[in-house]
């Protein structure tokens, strides 16, 4: 009888998991509650509440089943070698995170039981959020009994060696360090007084350019304007240690809010990350617009025009050209001829603008209204008779009254940059030539999906 009962409990188990309807349920139940033993049975079940067997699988225990079954989908195909670096992580969540970032969020793996399928039954696959802990180095000239935990650190490490034998030792450290082959960048830590966020994404973008080559990037910061030759400056302190990224964001920021107070407040007011980027991109003109007849190729005009800024918005008639293919270098190629707003003097025919730049400005900031606009990883603007090639350097999202950004390195590797949630260290996510076409139009971290902002292009030269 013991082995009967087992071999009916296990049914039922079966039967439950997979989801069988309320009438099986009852039955398993009435089977096992008219089971009685007096002495030698192993089982005696009585008192039981039925919803412990009848309300099937929890939601903690499926989402647990769920990301074991991912985990050993990677695995395998790790060992296969079907996995690109990119996917990778420091934890399970940040390294699932990745994998449905390469392999799509509606990807279930091979062979899933069907009550742990989400496809096409749940809108999306939510990831738990997972809190790392901070460590804080204490220094070795204070007493080791006066040694006292961080506020906001869970623990507090001693470093008076004496753990050394234990743990790597800095010969070990050294090498390990040099793994990387270059290191990873910094970003800026949010003003939780004084709201950053703007300020942040677009800063730490710009910073990844400047610190390849800050010289030469210091005299380019400069010539676009008073306030980038100021985010230069302080980023030169930042280099030499007499400053802080932070310290060369406030700087900036103090200047522009006293000069605009209404348009760029302090403390728990929002900044707009278009009001930011056309104070410091709109400062000089790197081209003219001139405006000709269609007939007698009068100039009714010619004045200076052409700024490194843009405001990308919606042209259906290239949406329906290149449908698919739409992409910022259609765009900008639009953006060179155009209607006029006039009539000829001469000879009453309609005018045309021709918007031509004569100097290749150092950087290219594209403020993006079109979310579904491909973001070009290159594009290539003529000055004159000579084609000058921009690299995707930046990309700044916006969602939720926060902004946050992804900063491109000159060799393609991306990194995701949030001033609350990571602070001054960026989470890798792969390189450029791996993502898909639309892996830049959005960015979803921690289950929050944020649109494409913007976009930031500097001279390849």
């Amino acid at each position: 009888m013991t082995a009967e009962l087992t071999a009916v409990a296990a049914e039922a188990a079966v039967e439950l998991t997979a989801g069988s309807n309320d009438s099986d349920d009852v039955r398993c139940f009435e089977v096992a509650e008219n089971v009685q033993y007096d002495r030698e049975g192993t089982v005696i079940v009585q008192g039981m509440n039925p919803a412990k067997i009848t309300n099937g699988i929890n939601g903690y225990l499926r989402q647990e089943f769920r990301e074991l079954e991912i985990l050993n989908e990677i695995t395998r195909q790790r060992f296969e070698g079907q996995l690109p670096e990119e996917v990778s992580g420091i934890n399970r969540r940040e390294l699932i995170v990745n994998y449905r970032s390469w392999a799509g969020h509606a990807n279930e793996p091979a062979g899933m039981h069907p009550a742990l399928q989400w496809v096409g039954k749940e809108p999306q696959f939510p990831m738990r959020p997972v809190t790392m802990g901070k460590w804080d180095l204490v220094g070795g000239d204070k007493p080791k009994d006066k040694l006292k935990k961080s506020k906001d650190s869970p623990m507090s490490i001693s470093t008076d060696g004496k753990r050394k034998a234990e743990g790597q030792n800095e010969q070990n450290i050294a090498k390990r360090r040099k793994i990387s082959a270059s290191p990873a960048p910094r970003g800026m830590l949010w003003d939780a007084e004084d709201y950053s966020c703007a300020y942040d994404a677009l800063f730490t973008c710009l910073r990844n350019i400047w610190i390849d080559h800050d010289s030469r990037w210091s005299i380019r910061f400069a010539s676009v304007g008073q306030w980038m030759g100021i985010l230069a400056q302080g980023f030169v302190k930042t280099s030499k240690k007499t400053g802080t990224l932070e310290n060369a964001r406030d700087v900036v920021r103090h200047k522009i809010t006293a000069q605009y107070p209404a348009q760029f407040p302090t403390g728990s007011e929002f900044t707009y990350l278009d009001n930011l980027t056309q104070v410091m991109f709109k400062e000089r003109y790197w081209g003219t617009r001139t405006t000709k007849c269609a007939k007698c190729q009068r100039v009714q005009q010619c004045e200076p025009d052409y700024l490194c800024t843009k405001d990308v918005y919606k042209k259906e008639h290239l949406r329906t050209r290149y449908k698919s293919e739409y992409s910022l270098s259609h765009w900008l190629m639009s953006e060179k001829i155009g209607p006029g707003n006039t009539v000829c003097e001469g000879c009453g025919s309609n005018t045309v603008t021709f918007i031509v730049p004569t100097v290749a400005p150092p950087i290219l900031y594209f403020g993006i209204d079109d979310t579904n606009i491909r973001i070009d990883h290159t594009l290539r603007l003529l000055v004159g008779d000579e084609p000058v090639t921009y690299m995707l350097r930046g990309v700044l999202y916006a969602g939720g009254n926060h902004f946050t950004s992804r900063i491109v390195t000159e060799s393609g590797d991306i990194w995701y940059h949030d001033g609350i949630e990571t602070g001054s260290k960026l989470i890798t996510e792969g390189n450029l030539h791996t993502k898909t076409a639309k892996f830049l139009n959005t960015c979803i971290q921690n289950d929050y999906c944020r649109l494409v902002a913007g976009a930031i292009y500097a001279r390849a030269d």
